[in-house]
C-alpha cells in the first residue's frame, strides 16, 4: 500500500535522508542503509520520515518484511495496519509475529464494528445494525457478541438457531447465548406437544407417538412428554370396545375373578346387536339365581340396584355365574 508524504514533514529532513541514496541509484538504492535510517526515524518519533524512508524501502524491494512490520507499527488506523501485515503474510505466511498482530487487530475491528451495530440498534436503525454485525464477524468469525447480537435481530428462527449455536461452540458458557437457545428449544418442543395432543384427540395415537418420541429424542429429559407417554400407552394396552368396558365394570362391582370375563353371558353379548339389553338380560339372569336357591340359603332378591356389600352367609350354592 502506497502512501502520499504528509505534509508536516520538514522536506530539508527528507532531501537529507534521500541524498546519499540518490548518489548510489547508478549502483543501486541502498537499501539496508535506507532501512536503517527508516527504523531510526520510527524508534525517534519522527512518523512521518520513517514513513516516507520505510516506503522508499518497500518500493526497491517489495519482500522486506522488516520495512513493512515496522510500517505497521507507526500506522494510526487498524484498516491500514492490516494491509501492512498481510504484505508480511503474503511473503512469509508463517511469520508468527505478523499472524499474531492481525488476530489482535482484527479482533479490536470486530469489537468496534459490534458497539456501532448496538448503538444503531438502540436508534431503530436494525439494516444497518446488522450490516455491522456482519462486519465485525468478518474480521472475527468467533466474535460471540456479533453472534449473539445478530442472532437478536433476526426474523427466522432458524438463522437465530444457527448463530447461537456458533456462539456456544465458541464458549460453552455464553449464559445469554445458552438462554436464547433453550428459549427457542423450548418454543419448538411445545408445539409438538401440542401437535401430539391433537393427533391424539383425533384418535391417531400412533402419530401422536411418533410425534413424542422426536421429541425425547432432541430432549430426553422432557417431563411432560414422558407423562403423555406413559399415559397414552396405558390407553393403548387396556384399549376395548364399549361392551367389554361395560361388562368389566359390572364384574369389578360383583368381585368376579377376571376369568368369568368368558362365560357364556359374555358370548351373549358380544353377539348382541342391542348394547342397551344387557341390565334386563342380569335382570332375568338374578331371577333365575332365586328360583334355584335351596331352602338352606337365604333368599336372595337380586337387581342391578341391591347392595352387593351385605354378607350373605350360606351352605351350598347351586346358582353359577
Amino acid at each position: 500500500m502506497r502512501l502520499e508524504i504528509e505534509q508536516s514533514v520538514d522536506s530539508t529532513t527528507v532531501n537529507y535522508f534521500r541524498q546519499p541514496v540518490e548518489e548510489s541509484s547508478s549502483n543501486g538504492i541502498d537499501v539496508a542503509r535506507l532501512l536503517k535510517q527508516g527504523v531510526s526515524a520510527a524508534q525517534s518519533g519522527e512518523r512521518a520520515l520513517a514513513r516516507t524512508l520505510l516506503l522508499r524501502v518497500t518500493e526497491a524491494d517489495p519482500k522486506n518484511t522488516d520495512a513493512w512490520l515496522w510500517l505497521a507499527s507507526i500506522s494510526e488506523y487498524p484498516e491500514e495496519l492490516l494491509g501492512f501485515l498481510e504484505n508480511v503474510l503474503s511473503v512469509d505466511p508463517d511469520n508468527f509475529r505478523a499472524r499474531q498482530w492481525k488476530s489482535a487487530t482484527q479482533s479490536l475491528l470486530a469489537k468496534t464494528f459490534v458497539q456501532r451495530g448496538i448503538s444503531a440498534n438502540e436508534e431503530g436503525q436494525v439494516q444497518f445494525a446488522v450490516d455491522c454485525f456482519d462486519k465485525a464477524l468478518e474480521q472475527d468469525d468467533r466474535c460471540e457478541s456479533a453472534l449473539v447480537w445478530k442472532a437478536s435481530l433476526m426474523e427466522s428462527e432458524i438463522d437465530r438457531e444457527d448463530l447461537l449455536v456458533r456462539a456456544l461452540l465458541i464458549n460453552p458458557d455464553n449464559s445469554d447465548a445458552r438462554s436464547a437457545l433453550d428459549a427457542i428449544t423450548g418454543r419448538r418442543e411445545q408445539q409438538k406437544l401440542d401437535s401430539a395432543r391433537a393427533a391424539a384427540v383425533s384418535g391417531d395415537l400412533s402419530g401422536a407417538e411418533s410425534i413424542l418420541h422426536e421429541v425425547l429424542a432432541n430432549d430426553p429429559d422432557s417431563t411432560d412428554a414422558w407423562l403423555l407417554m406413559s399415559r397414552w400407552q396405558h390407553h393403548s394396552a387396556r384399549k376395548c370396545s364399549p361392551i367389554a368396558e361395560y361388562w368389566n365394570s359390572i364384574r369389578q362391582m360383583l368381585w368376579l375373578p377376571p376369568a368369568t370375563i368368558t362365560c357364556p353371558i359374555w358370548s351373549i353379548l358380544s353377539k348382541r346387536k342391542n348394547r342397551q339389553s344387557l341390565p334386563s338380560l342380569l335382570t332375568k339372569r338374578s331371577a333365575k339365581m332365586s328360583r334355584t336357591s335351596t331352602p338352606q340359603t337365604k333368599a336372595l332378591k337380586w337387581s342391578p340396584q341391591t347392595n352387593l356389600n351385605k354378607t350373605v352367609t350360606t351352605k351350598t350354592r347351586s346358582c353359577r355365574l
